[in-house]
């Protein structure tokens, strides 16, 4: 038999009716779930293809910074053919009592603003803006809130100011995305900043390291400190300070690198805790060397050991003269200072025009004698 016959009256004729075998029963689901999908979630793509009319936008993606480490946001690998053009953060009106977005969430169309464009708007503050003119690939981005990343422009606050972050305060993160050829969404997300690994004293006007308790004041001699400071990983631990020396008459570009020395190598070859072995520092100290030369196709001028006279001891380092012709055909010298000091590496980078040296040597050696160790 093809299947059991059931019956149904129909204008008084007697007609057969099949019972559904399993494809149809499984078809039947389907067409259930398609129903129910289609309730919930069509009015939820009406408005995104609204959004997308409204703005112009012919696709919307959404991306979004993750932290990657304590206070550090970077990207995932989907978002990787993308391109940074801004970072905003925001707060919230505390006086206000109309309710912001539930972050993370969609919060603005990520488009070629304009520095006048980037106002804010309630509920929300922005405390900080950095822009560039040069996209920055979100592979290589990262973001440490305040410090003004690598080619970017601080819109706001002003240049002068500072945008430092407190720990325990509630902020909103939106890293505007886009690629070349169409607009592009952003997702904004929730940060509650922890301690950074530098501190700021107000009243002093000096960052503090809080792992190895170096100080960097506002000025030492006649160099200013530059506050475009610069973090090389994750940990807070590998970072550079800028110091520069700017007249008329002389220009003199200085950077202070502090990084950790014993993170290379067995702890076991350490003779003291604290210490630095010379050929862990001759080896770093000719790594230097080779990408000073690398870089600007520098000549060695000199090179010797470097005996800074502290407080307490004297640190055994070493000094490297190069020279080199700028693209302008200007020629520069770079000196580098290389020592390592409980654990620390510490090295120094000035550079000028040449045409300053007889001026120049003196300033550096006072800054280097006057930039206290802890």
């Amino acid at each position: 038999m093809a299947g059991i016959m059931t019956y149904e009256i129909r204008d008084m004729k007697i007609e057969p009716k099949q019972q559904p075998n399993w494809q149809q029963k499984v078809l039947y689901i389907i067409m259930l779930g398609v129903k129910y999908l289609m309730k919930t979630y069509l009015p939820v793509l009406v408005v995104l293809n609204v959004i997308t009319l409204l703005t112009g936008c012919r696709t919307i993606d959404i991306a979004y910074p993750v932290l990657v480490q304590e206070n550090t946001f970077g990207f995932q690998s989907q978002w990787w053919d993308k391109n940074v053009v801004y970072v905003q953060i925001f707060i919230k009106d505390g006086s206000s009592t109309e309710n912001g977005p539930d972050l993370p969430a969609l919060i603005g169309p990520c488009s070629n603003a304009t520095k006048g464009q980037m106002v804010d708007w309630s509920p929300f503050t922005i405390v900080w803006t950095v822009q560039t003119d040069n996209p920055v690939s979100a592979k290589d981005f990262r973001l440490f809130p305040g410090v003004i990343p690598e080619g970017f422009e601080q819109i706001i606050p002003d240049l002068s100011e500072r945008f430092q972050p407190v720990p325990g305060q509630e902020y909103f993160i939106m890293v505007c995305m886009e690629p070349v050829d169409e607009t592009f969404y952003s997702m904004g997300i929730k940060w509650i900043p922890s301690v950074r690994s530098l501190s700021f004293n107000d009243q002093t006007n000096t960052y503090t390291h809080e792992a190895s308790k170096f100080a960097f004041p506002a000025s030492i001699g006649r160099f200013q400190r530059d506050n475009n400071i610069r973090f090389y990983d994750e940990t807070g631990n590998n970072f550079s300070v800028p110091y520069n020396f700017v007249t008329p008459e002389e220009k003199v570009v200085g950077t202070v690198y502090i990084y950790p020395s014993i993170r290379d190598y067995s702890i076991t070859l350490i003779p003291k805790f604290g210490q630095t072995p010379e050929w862990f520092l001759k080896k770093h100290y000719d790594e230097a060397k080779t990408s000073i030369v690398n870089a600007y196709r520098a000549r060695l001028l000199s090179e010797s050991k470097y005996i800074l006279n502290r407080y307490l001891f004297n640190a055994k380092g070493k000094k490297a003269v190069f020279e080199w012709d700028t693209v302008g055909g200007e020629m520069v010298l770079s000196h580098l200072y290389l020592f390592a000091h409980k654990g620390w590496l510490i090295k120094y980078r000035f550079t000028y025009p040449s045409k300053y040296n007889d001026v120049t040597k003196s300033e550096i050696e006072e800054f280097i004698n006057w930039f206290q160790w802890p």
